[in-house]
Protein backbone atom coordinates (compact mmCIF):
# COMPACT_ATOMS: atom_id res chain seq x y z
CA UNK A 1 0.00 0.00 0.00
CA UNK A 2 1.35 3.56 -1.01
CA UNK A 3 1.00 6.13 1.56
CA UNK A 4 1.06 10.05 0.64
CA UNK A 5 3.55 11.71 3.14
CA UNK A 6 1.71 15.33 3.26
CA UNK A 7 -1.59 13.37 4.03
CA UNK A 8 -2.38 11.93 7.47
CA UNK A 9 -3.92 8.44 8.02
CA UNK A 10 -6.68 7.86 10.74
CA UNK A 11 -6.75 4.14 11.27
CA UNK A 12 -9.84 2.95 12.53
CA UNK A 13 -10.75 -1.19 12.71
CA UNK A 14 -14.86 -1.83 13.57
CA UNK A 15 -16.76 -4.67 13.78
CA UNK A 16 -20.51 -5.34 12.54
CA UNK A 17 -21.97 -3.68 15.66
CA UNK A 18 -20.39 -0.83 15.15
CA UNK A 19 -21.04 -0.51 11.25
CA UNK A 20 -18.22 -2.41 9.99
CA UNK A 21 -18.66 -5.03 7.55
CA UNK A 22 -18.18 -8.14 9.08
CA UNK A 23 -17.90 -9.55 13.29
CA UNK A 24 -14.33 -9.59 14.29
CA UNK A 25 -12.47 -10.77 17.28
CA UNK A 26 -11.50 -8.06 19.92
CA UNK A 27 -7.88 -9.47 19.72
CA UNK A 28 -7.50 -9.67 16.03
CA UNK A 29 -9.21 -5.78 15.84
CA UNK A 30 -6.05 -4.78 18.38
CA UNK A 31 -3.60 -6.49 16.14
CA UNK A 32 -4.91 -4.44 13.08
CA UNK A 33 -4.82 -1.16 14.49
CA UNK A 34 -1.43 -2.26 16.28
CA UNK A 35 -0.09 -3.42 12.53
CA UNK A 36 -0.89 -0.10 11.42
CA UNK A 37 0.15 2.04 14.17
CA UNK A 38 3.23 3.08 12.64
CA UNK A 39 1.58 4.91 9.82
CA UNK A 40 -1.10 6.41 11.72
CA UNK A 41 -1.65 10.16 12.66
CA UNK A 42 -4.68 9.47 14.56
CA UNK A 43 -6.78 5.90 15.34
CA UNK A 44 -10.41 5.83 15.77
CA UNK A 45 -11.74 3.05 18.94
CA UNK A 46 -14.99 3.16 20.05
CA UNK A 47 -15.07 4.11 23.56
CA UNK A 48 -16.28 0.79 24.67
CA UNK A 49 -13.58 -1.13 23.11
CA UNK A 50 -11.08 1.26 25.06
CA UNK A 51 -11.38 -0.34 28.41
CA UNK A 52 -9.94 -3.47 26.97
CA UNK A 53 -7.13 -1.37 24.85
CA UNK A 54 -5.14 0.44 27.47
CA UNK A 55 -1.74 -1.27 26.60
CA UNK A 56 -2.55 -0.68 22.68
CA UNK A 57 -3.72 3.18 23.89
CA UNK A 58 -0.19 4.12 25.57
CA UNK A 59 2.01 2.37 22.58
CA UNK A 60 -0.28 4.75 20.59
CA UNK A 61 0.40 7.65 23.12
CA UNK A 62 4.06 7.01 22.82
CA UNK A 63 4.27 7.32 19.09
CA UNK A 64 2.37 10.99 19.51
CA UNK A 65 -0.57 9.30 17.51
CA UNK A 66 -3.92 11.20 18.37
CA UNK A 67 -6.61 9.04 20.20
CA UNK A 68 -10.20 9.49 19.16
CA UNK A 69 -12.79 7.70 21.82
CA UNK A 70 -16.12 7.71 19.77
CA UNK A 71 -19.61 6.12 19.88
CA UNK A 72 -22.06 5.10 17.46
CA UNK A 73 -25.90 5.04 17.16
CA UNK A 74 -27.17 4.12 13.71
CA UNK A 75 -30.73 4.48 15.00
CA UNK A 76 -31.71 7.38 17.11
CA UNK A 77 -30.18 10.43 19.21
CA UNK A 78 -29.03 9.24 22.82
CA UNK A 79 -29.72 11.24 25.45
CA UNK A 80 -27.27 14.51 26.47
CA UNK A 81 -26.49 13.11 29.87
CA UNK A 82 -25.74 9.70 28.03
CA UNK A 83 -23.75 11.68 25.53
CA UNK A 84 -21.80 13.74 28.27
CA UNK A 85 -20.97 10.43 30.77
CA UNK A 86 -19.49 8.56 27.30
CA UNK A 87 -17.06 11.97 27.31
CA UNK A 88 -15.92 10.86 30.69
CA UNK A 89 -15.01 7.81 30.02
CA UNK A 90 -13.22 8.04 26.87
CA UNK A 91 -11.41 10.83 28.91
CA UNK A 92 -10.65 8.26 31.79
CA UNK A 93 -9.55 5.67 28.85
CA UNK A 94 -6.65 8.52 27.39
CA UNK A 95 -9.01 9.79 24.88
CA UNK A 96 -7.67 13.02 23.20
CA UNK A 97 -10.53 13.58 21.04
CA UNK A 98 -14.06 12.47 21.72
CA UNK A 99 -16.64 11.79 18.70
CA UNK A 100 -20.30 11.40 18.60
CA UNK A 101 -22.13 9.74 15.72
CA UNK A 102 -25.70 9.50 16.24
CA UNK A 103 -28.97 9.66 13.94
CA UNK A 104 -31.11 12.74 14.06
CA UNK A 105 -34.72 12.40 13.26
CA UNK A 106 -35.91 15.54 15.41
CA UNK A 107 -35.35 19.11 15.25
CA UNK A 108 -34.97 18.31 18.75
CA UNK A 109 -32.33 15.97 18.04
CA UNK A 110 -30.06 18.60 16.28
CA UNK A 111 -30.17 20.40 19.51
CA UNK A 112 -28.77 17.63 21.87
CA UNK A 113 -25.56 17.93 19.81
CA UNK A 114 -25.43 21.77 19.81
CA UNK A 115 -25.70 21.25 23.75
CA UNK A 116 -22.61 19.21 23.47
CA UNK A 117 -20.71 21.97 22.33
CA UNK A 118 -21.44 23.92 26.15
CA UNK A 119 -18.49 23.45 28.37
CA UNK A 120 -16.91 20.15 26.54
CA UNK A 121 -13.60 18.53 28.43
CA UNK A 122 -11.69 18.62 25.33
CA UNK A 123 -12.17 18.36 21.71
CA UNK A 124 -14.68 17.07 20.66
CA UNK A 125 -16.18 15.92 16.84
CA UNK A 126 -19.86 15.60 16.70
CA UNK A 127 -22.01 14.40 13.71
CA UNK A 128 -25.47 13.15 12.48
CA UNK A 129 -25.94 10.34 9.95
CA UNK A 130 -29.30 9.41 8.33
CA UNK A 131 -30.82 11.88 6.29
CA UNK A 132 -30.28 14.96 8.81
CA UNK A 133 -26.51 13.88 8.76
CA UNK A 134 -25.20 16.66 6.15
CA UNK A 135 -26.89 19.53 7.71
CA UNK A 136 -25.92 18.40 11.23
CA UNK A 137 -22.11 17.98 10.19
CA UNK A 138 -22.49 21.57 8.47
CA UNK A 139 -23.59 23.18 11.19
CA UNK A 140 -21.05 21.54 13.82
CA UNK A 141 -18.52 22.37 12.41
CA UNK A 142 -19.49 25.63 12.94
CA UNK A 143 -19.87 25.62 16.53
CA UNK A 144 -16.10 24.02 16.61
CA UNK A 145 -16.24 19.90 15.80
CA UNK A 146 -12.93 19.50 15.50
CA UNK A 147 -13.61 16.46 12.56
CA UNK A 148 -15.61 15.98 9.92
CA UNK A 149 -16.26 12.58 8.54
CA UNK A 150 -15.94 11.56 4.62
CA UNK A 151 -15.60 8.73 2.26
CA UNK A 152 -12.42 8.42 0.01
CA UNK A 153 -14.92 6.23 -2.54
CA UNK A 154 -17.98 8.14 -4.57
CA UNK A 155 -20.32 6.20 -2.22
CA UNK A 156 -21.35 6.58 1.24
CA UNK A 157 -19.45 4.32 4.10
CA UNK A 158 -22.23 5.40 6.26
CA UNK A 159 -25.65 6.96 6.05
CA UNK A 160 -24.81 10.70 5.51
CA UNK A 161 -21.51 10.65 5.60
CA UNK A 162 -20.79 12.21 2.46
CA UNK A 163 -17.74 11.94 0.29
CA UNK A 164 -14.68 13.69 0.65
CA UNK A 165 -15.15 15.28 -2.85
CA UNK A 166 -18.82 16.79 -1.42
CA UNK A 167 -16.84 18.16 1.56
CA UNK A 168 -14.57 19.68 -0.69
CA UNK A 169 -17.24 21.95 -2.45
CA UNK A 170 -17.88 25.52 -2.13
CA UNK A 171 -21.20 24.92 -0.80
CA UNK A 172 -19.72 22.97 2.58
CA UNK A 173 -16.85 25.70 2.66
CA UNK A 174 -20.08 27.98 2.84
CA UNK A 175 -21.47 26.54 5.66
CA UNK A 176 -23.66 29.22 7.95
CA UNK A 177 -21.69 30.51 10.95
CA UNK A 178 -23.44 30.76 14.75
CA UNK A 179 -23.82 34.72 13.51
CA UNK A 180 -24.83 33.99 9.79
CA UNK A 181 -27.06 30.47 8.84
CA UNK A 182 -25.74 30.81 5.43
CA UNK A 183 -26.96 27.63 3.62
CA UNK A 184 -30.04 26.89 5.65
CA UNK A 185 -31.24 30.34 6.79
CA UNK A 186 -33.84 28.65 9.02
CA UNK A 187 -32.65 26.34 10.56
CA UNK A 188 -31.42 27.71 13.15
CA UNK A 189 -34.20 30.06 13.56
CA UNK A 190 -36.96 28.02 12.99
CA UNK A 191 -35.51 24.88 15.23
CA UNK A 192 -34.66 27.45 17.61
CA UNK A 193 -37.83 28.83 18.40
CA UNK A 194 -39.68 25.73 18.37
CA UNK A 195 -37.08 24.57 21.69
CA UNK A 196 -38.09 28.23 22.98
CA UNK A 197 -42.29 27.28 23.01
CA UNK A 198 -41.18 23.99 25.44
CA UNK A 199 -43.39 21.98 22.94
CA UNK A 200 -42.93 18.51 26.16
CA UNK A 201 -44.72 21.27 28.68
CA UNK A 202 -47.46 21.82 25.79
CA UNK A 203 -49.65 19.88 27.79
CA UNK A 204 -50.37 21.52 30.84
CA UNK A 205 -52.76 23.38 28.13
CA UNK A 206 -53.94 20.41 26.44
CA UNK A 207 -54.93 18.44 29.63
CA UNK A 208 -56.98 21.46 31.31
CA UNK A 209 -59.26 22.04 28.39
CA UNK A 210 -60.07 18.35 27.25
CA UNK A 211 -60.82 17.54 31.04
CA UNK A 212 -63.34 20.88 30.99
CA UNK A 213 -64.91 19.40 27.86
CA UNK A 214 -65.01 15.73 29.14
CA UNK A 215 -67.14 17.23 32.31
CA UNK A 216 -69.73 18.80 30.56
CA UNK A 217 -70.08 15.78 28.17
CA UNK A 218 -70.56 13.63 30.80
CA UNK A 219 -72.89 16.06 32.84
CA UNK A 220 -74.81 17.40 29.70
CA UNK A 221 -74.23 14.64 27.41
CA UNK A 222 -72.70 17.19 24.54
CA UNK A 223 -70.24 19.57 24.14
CA UNK A 224 -68.56 21.91 21.09
CA UNK A 225 -65.73 21.09 19.03
CA UNK A 226 -65.51 24.76 17.41
CA UNK A 227 -65.50 25.77 20.66
CA UNK A 228 -62.96 23.98 22.45
CA UNK A 229 -60.75 24.44 19.27
CA UNK A 230 -60.78 27.90 19.54
CA UNK A 231 -60.48 27.53 23.87
CA UNK A 232 -56.99 24.86 23.15
CA UNK A 233 -55.07 27.31 20.84
CA UNK A 234 -56.25 30.42 23.10
CA UNK A 235 -54.76 28.68 25.68
CA UNK A 236 -51.48 27.13 24.05
CA UNK A 237 -50.83 30.72 22.66
CA UNK A 238 -50.89 32.57 26.32
CA UNK A 239 -48.27 29.38 27.42
CA UNK A 240 -46.25 29.57 24.81
CA UNK A 241 -45.94 33.04 24.84
CA UNK A 242 -45.02 32.74 28.82
CA UNK A 243 -42.21 29.84 27.71
CA UNK A 244 -40.76 32.58 25.66
CA UNK A 245 -40.91 35.29 28.10
CA UNK A 246 -39.53 33.03 30.89
CA UNK A 247 -36.47 32.27 28.52
CA UNK A 248 -35.75 35.88 27.72
CA UNK A 249 -36.30 37.46 31.37
CA UNK A 250 -34.39 34.35 33.16
CA UNK A 251 -31.56 35.18 31.10
CA UNK A 252 -31.75 39.04 31.42
CA UNK A 253 -31.84 38.19 35.25
CA UNK A 254 -28.82 35.55 34.97
CA UNK A 255 -30.80 32.84 36.37
CA UNK A 256 -29.94 30.56 33.62
CA UNK A 257 -26.12 30.47 33.90
CA UNK A 258 -23.63 27.51 32.25
CA UNK A 259 -24.13 25.59 35.20
CA UNK A 260 -28.00 24.37 34.21
CA UNK A 261 -28.58 21.27 33.92
CA UNK A 262 -31.85 21.00 32.10
CA UNK A 263 -32.42 21.62 28.40
CA UNK A 264 -30.62 24.57 26.76
CA UNK A 265 -32.40 27.96 27.02
CA UNK A 266 -32.12 29.65 23.25
CA UNK A 267 -31.32 33.46 25.13
CA UNK A 268 -28.73 31.88 27.24
CA UNK A 269 -26.74 29.46 24.36
CA UNK A 270 -27.00 32.39 22.24
CA UNK A 271 -29.34 30.66 19.66
CA UNK A 272 -31.52 33.80 19.73
CA UNK A 273 -30.91 37.10 20.89
CA UNK A 274 -33.15 38.63 23.96
CA UNK A 275 -35.28 41.02 21.47
CA UNK A 276 -35.96 38.05 18.88
CA UNK A 277 -37.26 35.48 21.96
CA UNK A 278 -39.76 38.62 23.58
CA UNK A 279 -40.56 39.03 20.12
CA UNK A 280 -41.88 36.38 19.41
CA UNK A 281 -43.29 35.71 22.81
CA UNK A 282 -45.32 38.94 22.03
CA UNK A 283 -46.46 37.54 18.62
CA UNK A 284 -48.11 35.14 20.74
CA UNK A 285 -49.27 36.95 23.19
CA UNK A 286 -51.12 38.92 20.31
CA UNK A 287 -52.22 35.31 19.09
CA UNK A 288 -54.17 34.49 21.97
CA UNK A 289 -56.05 37.79 22.27
CA UNK A 290 -57.30 37.43 18.38
CA UNK A 291 -58.12 34.13 19.50
CA UNK A 292 -60.04 35.41 22.27
CA UNK A 293 -62.46 37.53 20.65
CA UNK A 294 -65.41 35.63 19.18
CA UNK A 295 -65.48 33.62 22.73
CA UNK A 296 -65.73 37.50 24.19
CA UNK A 297 -68.67 38.18 21.85
CA UNK A 298 -70.05 34.82 22.24
CA UNK A 299 -69.66 35.02 25.98
CA UNK A 300 -69.46 38.28 27.37
CA UNK A 301 -67.50 39.92 30.55
CA UNK A 302 -66.49 36.47 32.20
CA UNK A 303 -64.29 36.12 29.74
CA UNK A 304 -62.67 39.62 30.03
CA UNK A 305 -62.36 38.56 33.45
CA UNK A 306 -60.42 35.51 33.12
CA UNK A 307 -58.25 36.81 29.83
CA UNK A 308 -56.86 39.81 31.14
CA UNK A 309 -55.34 38.65 34.72
CA UNK A 310 -54.06 35.53 32.69
CA UNK A 311 -52.37 38.00 29.79
CA UNK A 312 -50.97 40.15 31.97
CA UNK A 313 -49.22 36.62 34.46
CA UNK A 314 -48.33 35.49 30.97
CA UNK A 315 -45.57 37.79 31.61
CA UNK A 316 -45.35 38.74 35.44
CA UNK A 317 -44.74 34.90 35.90
CA UNK A 318 -41.02 35.99 35.79
CA UNK A 319 -41.30 39.58 34.34
CA UNK A 320 -42.00 43.08 35.85
CA UNK A 321 -42.34 44.04 39.52
CA UNK A 322 -43.48 41.03 41.70
CA UNK A 323 -42.52 38.03 39.48
CA UNK A 324 -43.97 34.76 40.85
CA UNK A 325 -41.52 32.65 40.06
CA UNK A 326 -38.86 34.34 41.84
CA UNK A 327 -41.48 34.21 45.22
CA UNK A 328 -41.81 30.82 45.19
CA UNK A 329 -45.57 30.96 44.16
CA UNK A 330 -45.13 29.20 40.74
CA UNK A 331 -46.68 26.34 41.50
CA UNK A 332 -49.80 28.25 42.89
CA UNK A 333 -49.68 30.22 39.62
CA UNK A 334 -49.92 27.09 38.26
CA UNK A 335 -52.86 25.60 40.14
CA UNK A 336 -54.81 28.37 39.93
CA UNK A 337 -53.80 29.18 35.99
CA UNK A 338 -53.57 25.93 34.54
CA UNK A 339 -56.22 23.98 36.89
CA UNK A 340 -58.91 25.85 37.77
CA UNK A 341 -59.36 28.68 35.35
CA UNK A 342 -58.40 26.71 32.83
CA UNK A 343 -60.94 24.33 33.45
CA UNK A 344 -63.97 26.25 34.65
CA UNK A 345 -63.00 28.90 31.46
CA UNK A 346 -63.63 25.87 29.38
CA UNK A 347 -66.95 24.73 30.81
CA UNK A 348 -67.79 28.58 30.67
CA UNK A 349 -67.42 28.48 26.92
CA UNK A 350 -69.48 25.43 26.87
CA UNK A 351 -72.11 26.02 28.54
CA UNK A 352 -72.47 29.68 28.14
CA UNK A 353 -73.69 30.31 32.04
CA UNK A 354 -70.87 31.35 34.79
CA UNK A 355 -71.71 30.70 38.58
CA UNK A 356 -71.36 34.40 39.25
CA UNK A 357 -74.75 35.24 36.22
CA UNK A 358 -77.91 36.02 38.56
CA UNK A 359 -80.14 33.03 37.12
CA UNK A 360 -77.76 30.16 36.57
CA UNK A 361 -79.40 27.08 36.40
CA UNK A 362 -78.84 24.32 39.29
CA UNK A 363 -77.87 21.89 36.36
CA UNK A 364 -74.88 24.57 35.80
CA UNK A 365 -74.11 24.81 39.38
CA UNK A 366 -73.47 21.19 39.50
CA UNK A 367 -71.28 21.53 36.15
CA UNK A 368 -68.86 23.97 38.08
CA UNK A 369 -68.89 21.87 41.15
CA UNK A 370 -67.43 19.01 39.15
CA UNK A 371 -65.01 21.40 37.20
CA UNK A 372 -63.72 22.71 40.67
CA UNK A 373 -62.62 19.05 42.14
CA UNK A 374 -61.17 18.36 37.90
CA UNK A 375 -59.35 21.87 37.96
CA UNK A 376 -57.98 21.40 41.43
CA UNK A 377 -56.27 17.60 40.40
CA UNK A 378 -55.16 19.16 36.26
CA UNK A 379 -53.63 22.33 38.61
CA UNK A 380 -51.98 19.82 40.99
CA UNK A 381 -50.32 17.60 38.10
CA UNK A 382 -48.83 20.72 36.27
CA UNK A 383 -47.63 21.93 39.82
CA UNK A 384 -45.84 18.46 40.17
CA UNK A 385 -43.76 19.06 35.79
CA UNK A 386 -42.89 22.59 37.65
CA UNK A 387 -41.77 21.27 40.78
CA UNK A 388 -39.36 18.76 39.22
CA UNK A 389 -37.90 21.16 37.20
CA UNK A 390 -37.21 23.31 39.96
CA UNK A 391 -35.93 20.66 42.05
CA UNK A 392 -33.43 20.19 39.21
CA UNK A 393 -32.38 23.80 39.18
CA UNK A 394 -32.54 24.03 42.83
CA UNK A 395 -28.22 24.41 42.94
CA UNK A 396 -28.56 27.08 40.32
CA UNK A 397 -31.57 29.04 41.76
CA UNK A 398 -29.92 29.69 45.05
CA UNK A 399 -26.67 31.52 43.19
CA UNK A 400 -28.91 33.48 41.42
CA UNK A 401 -31.94 34.58 43.44
CA UNK A 402 -34.53 33.07 42.46
CA UNK A 403 -36.16 31.81 45.33
CA UNK A 404 -38.22 29.07 43.83
CA UNK A 405 -40.57 26.71 45.99
CA UNK A 406 -37.26 24.34 45.67
CA UNK A 407 -35.42 27.09 47.39
CA UNK A 408 -37.29 27.59 50.14
CA UNK A 409 -38.19 24.36 51.06
CA UNK A 410 -34.74 23.16 51.29
CA UNK A 411 -33.54 19.99 51.85
CA UNK A 412 -34.96 16.24 50.42
CA UNK A 413 -37.09 15.36 53.09
CA UNK A 414 -38.65 18.96 53.19
CA UNK A 415 -39.51 18.54 49.51
CA UNK A 416 -40.87 15.20 49.59
CA UNK A 417 -44.44 15.75 50.13
CA UNK A 418 -44.92 18.13 47.47
CA UNK A 419 -45.23 16.07 44.48
CA UNK A 420 -47.24 13.55 46.28
CA UNK A 421 -50.07 16.32 46.47
CA UNK A 422 -50.54 15.17 42.65
CA UNK A 423 -52.70 11.83 43.99
CA UNK A 424 -54.86 14.33 46.49
CA UNK A 425 -58.25 13.81 44.89
CA UNK A 426 -58.01 10.77 42.50
CA UNK A 427 -61.20 9.50 43.21
CA UNK A 428 -62.90 12.16 43.90
CA UNK A 429 -66.97 12.08 42.92
CA UNK A 430 -69.50 14.87 42.73
CA UNK A 431 -73.41 14.14 42.35
CA UNK A 432 -75.27 14.58 39.93
CA UNK A 433 -78.80 13.53 38.98
CA UNK A 434 -77.69 11.13 35.90
CA UNK A 435 -74.99 9.58 38.20
CA UNK A 436 -71.85 10.29 40.18
CA UNK A 437 -68.71 12.18 38.15
CA UNK A 438 -65.42 10.64 38.19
Amino acid sequence: MEFRPEMPLLVTVRCHEEGGLRRIPEEERFALLRAYMPYAAAMDIEIKAMRHARELVMEARERDVIIIGSTHDFQITPGVDYLREQEKKARSYKADIVKFAFTPCLASDIQTGVQLFTKPKGPIAVMGMGPMGPVSRLLYSQLGSCLVYGSLGEEETAPGNGTSHSLREPSAASAPSSADYGAFPHMNIITSAFLAARPKTLTASLIPVWAGCMVVQKLTGSWNASLALLTLTSCLCLQIACNFFNDAIDHAKHADTERRTGPVRMTASGALSHRTVMLIGLFFLLGACLLAFPLIELRGWPILAIGIPSLYFTYGYTGGPWPLAYKGLGEIFVILFFGLVAVLGTILVQIGTAPVVPGTLVESLAVYNAGIVTGIQCGLLCAVMISVNNIRDRKEDLTTGKHTLAVRLGGKERRAPWPSLSSWLPTSRCPHPAGPFT
